[in-house]
């Protein structure tokens, strides 16, 4: 039976990519803003979701260092998906609304962020999918050896 290899760099990878969302509980005064009439209504769903985003980042990293199965594998692709989501939405927002207040300060190019940070997480779920480090969490190996001793 061939031992699976846990992916360290990609796990690394994920990890850094995961902690780098934890700034998103930013968006809270951003809610609040929104709430008072500071700021413009699109922006209220991309800071929820962000906060979603944010809230889960930790779950995430659990699940792919502590329990890596078909189910962790899974709420990483998934909270993915809502993390590239949230991206386009906070991208559509800009374009619909002009960035909030609370972004002034990042110049005119806050809309490119959200925009790169969809392509990270895009490529992070392809990394995903590969056909190596789907086998960490699928344990195909053992799946395999199995199979070829006949059970």
């Amino acid at each position: 039976m061939k031992p699976i290899l846990r992916p360290r760099p990609v796990l690394i990878a994920l990890t850094i990519w995961v902690l780098l969302q934890l700034p998103r509980f930013i968006a809270l005064p951003l809610i609040q803003s929104v709430l008072l009439g500071t700021d413009p209504a699109a922006w209220l769903f991309p800071a929820i979701i962000d906060i979603v985003v944010a809230v889960l980042a930790p779950v995430v990293l659990l699940a792919v260092w502590r329990h890596p199965n078909l189910w962790s594998w899974l709420f990483t692709l998934c909270w993915l998906v809502v993390s590239t989501f949230d991206h386009a939405s906070a991208v559509t927002a800009f374009a619909i609304a002009g960035g909030p207040t609370i972004f002034k300060d990042f110049g005119s190019s806050g809309n490119l962020v959200p925009l790169l940070q969809a392509v990270v997480d895009a490529f992070l779920f392809l990394v995903l999918c590969n056909e190596g480090v789907r086998s960490h969490f699928f344990r195909t190996a053992d799946v395999c050896a199995i199979r070829d001793a006949g059970f």
